[in-house]
């Protein structure tokens, strides 16, 4: 999970009785489920109270669950004239329930990344914002925990490589303000790690001098070798040496550009056997007019004879 953190989210503290809008008033309370067990274990006459102010909601109407009951003007029956907190007062911060802990505070998950934030409800948080002069940064903490500030530059750097692969190179990257990394994405660095190993061969002893590259490419066979076999490319005219597919078609020749297939109208030898096929029907057409021209010619002869 990587967690990310405004930079003021920490600067909040509750300015409780200075607040000119209470959030001890106006909206219910809810009471999570430990909390609420501990309250009722409170004893004395402080413990009385916190008993009578709580009630449990109506699954059909409220949703049900625990919360806190309101005085006049929608204050929670904990708050006191002063807007101070009596709870906080008699049990200390401690025992304050989910929500009083939380807000304004919250949190957005959403894949494997956890938003924090504070909610501009809050009189202290507008404040704090509205305040600022600088850009929000954020402090990204990935899942090793190590902290990343915004406006840095960081290097990923891979201690080891899993057997059977090399080890990566170093990954140097820029942390923004936004939680973006240039030219990466969004909170996200990728390091791949490339197969060492280099294969072979099931029967080496059949192929010596044919045992791929590590990177996967042909090795250019011994001279005199057939040039479309795998890893035979001979050098073509213009000096390059043609990519020879491992998976060629046995009896296709291989174009100089690598690819294989049959010759086209783009071979020379094709144009010479069309241009032949040309002359030859054009040769067979002429006869079979000359032939034509002599039948009628002797046709007109013996009407004239006659």
């Amino acid at each position: 999970m990587i967690l990310r953190v405004p930079e003021y989210y920490e600067k909040f503290s509750c300015i409780a009785s200075r607040c000119k809008d209470s959030c001890c008033a106006g909206w219910e309370i809810d009471i999570d489920e430990d909390s609420y067990a501990y309250y009722n274990s409170v004893e004395g006459k402080f413990g009385k109270r916190l008993k009578e102010s709580m009630y449990e909601a109506d699954p059909d109407d409220d949703g049900g669950g625990y919360r806190f009951k309101l005085k006049g003007k929608k204050r929670c029956a904990m708050l006191n004239d002063h807007n101070l907190c009596d709870l906080y007062t008699a049990l200390g911060e401690e025992a304050l329930c989910e929500v009083c802990t939380e807000y304004p505070r919250f949190s957005l998950i959403y894949g494997d990344v956890e938003q924090k934030a504070l909610s501009l409800s809050c009189e202290e948080v507008g404040r704090i914002l509205f305040e600022r002069t600088e850009p929000e940064k954020l402090v990204m903490t990935g899942n090793t925990g190590e902290v990343l500030v915004a406006g840095h530059t960081y290097i990923m750097h891979e201690e080891s490589a899993p057997e059977g692969y090399a080890q990566a190179a170093d990954v140097e990257f820029y942390f923004n303000g936004d939680g973006t990394i240039p030219n990466c994405g969004y909170h996200l660095v990728k390091m791949v790690d490339q197969p060492s190993a280099t294969p072979t061969p099931s029967n080496p002893s059949e192929n010596p001098d044919k045992t791929p590259n590590p990177d996967g490419g042909p090795t250019p066979g011994k001279p005199g070798d057939d040039p479309n076999t795998p890893g035979n490319a001979t050098p073509n005219g213009d000096g390059d040496t043609p990519k020879i597919s491992p998976t060629a078609p046995p009896n296709v020749p291989a174009f100089a550009n690598g690819q294989y297939g049959l010759p086209t109208g783009d071979s020379p030898v094709m144009w010479i056997f069309l241009a032949l096929a040309v002359v030859c029907i054009g040769a067979a057409v002429g006869v079979t007019v000359v032939r034509k021209k002599k039948e009628n010619g002797d046709d007109a002869s013996h009407s004239d004879r006659g």
